[in-house]
């Protein structure tokens, strides 16, 4: 698909197109196992932030050219195929902050890990409470939002997970292949500064 098909796709539908886009830019490149890159809760992540954000196809092609960066400099170790996509998602997320969220990532390295600013970024306004053998699987921004629970210290009220809630995350977690469980303090937070400190030229 040529960039002059998808200006024309864009017409039809504009977030299938701009998300087409950053598999096709990848693909070529060659810098993201295809595992990683067919992944639906990937390719949901990034529907759902190109679609929140209003990404252009430019800011395709910055988010595409960091997460190369990211690859080299890291000797193709951050963002490998694992059993749990969950971590490669909030690896992402950092460089999608770097990108596109500078302000964010500079309270998040002070130590200012406002719920509602990330909430605000993904689209996520609070987390859905869980019923008792619900069919309801949550959103993929919302199972970040969930792993980074622990990790807030800002505005943090819609986002508070009960203990009897934590059991159903964990489960859903592991049903979907996201996480294992629930991530410890500072787990979750330090996929998304790791990532963006191997970009410190920013």
């Amino acid at each position: 698909m040529s960039y002059h098909r998808i200006l024309s796709d864009i017409l039809g539908n504009p977030i299938l197109a701009a998300s087409a886009y950053f598999q096709q830019l990848i693909r070529e490149k060659g810098f993201l196992h295809n595992d990683l890159l067919s992944d639906s809760f990937l390719i949901k992540f990034l529907i759902k932030v190109i679609r929140h954000q209003g990404l252009s196809l430019r800011e395709i092609e910055t988010l595409v050219l960091h997460i190369e960066v990211v690859q080299v400099l890291s000797n193709s170790h951050r963002f490998i195929p694992d059993r749990y996509i969950g971590y490669s998602l909030l690896r992402l997320f950092g460089v999608m902050l770097v990108c596109f969220k500078p302000d964010i990532l500079r309270e998040i390295r002070k130590g200012v890990v406002d719920a509602d600013l990330l909430g605000n970024f993904l689209g996520v306004t609070k987390l859905p409470y869980l019923e008792e053998g619900g069919s309801d699987i949550p959103e993929v921004c919302e199972f970040i939002m969930a792993s980074l629970t622990t990790d807030f210290n800002e505005n943090k009220d819609n986002y508070t997970i009960s203990d009897d809630q934590q059991k159903k995350w964990n489960s859903y977690m592991r049903n979907v292949s996201f996480m294992e469980e629930m991530p410890y303090r500072g787990r979750a937070i330090a996929q998304i500064i790791e990532t963006a400190n191997i970009m410190a030229f920013e």
